[in-house]
């Protein structure tokens, strides 16, 4: 049995178009698109995974830390 919150069901960040599931791959890690603008500014990079990873991406403060990257693995 496996549990899952419901939360990312229909979360924007935790979606994929069409087009990524017939001609992309699996991506055991995916960085953090932000943060390549911005890469000289990087002082520390946060790994996390599932919904922990998207709380960070999504929460507010994000955008007051600037020198912070959110990489997300999705397999452990």
């Amino acid at each position: 049995m496996l549990l899952t919150p419901k939360a990312l069901l229909r979360h924007p960040l935790a979606s994929a178009q069409l087009e990524d599931l017939t001609n992309g791959s699996f991506q055991p890690v995916i960085d953090d698109a932000r943060a390549h603008e911005r890469a000289d500014q990087i002082r520390r990079v946060v790994l996390c995974s599932g919904k922990i990873a998207i709380d960070l991406l999504a929460h507010e403060s994000r955008a007051h830390n600037e020198d912070i990257a959110i990489v997300r693995v999705e397999m452990l």
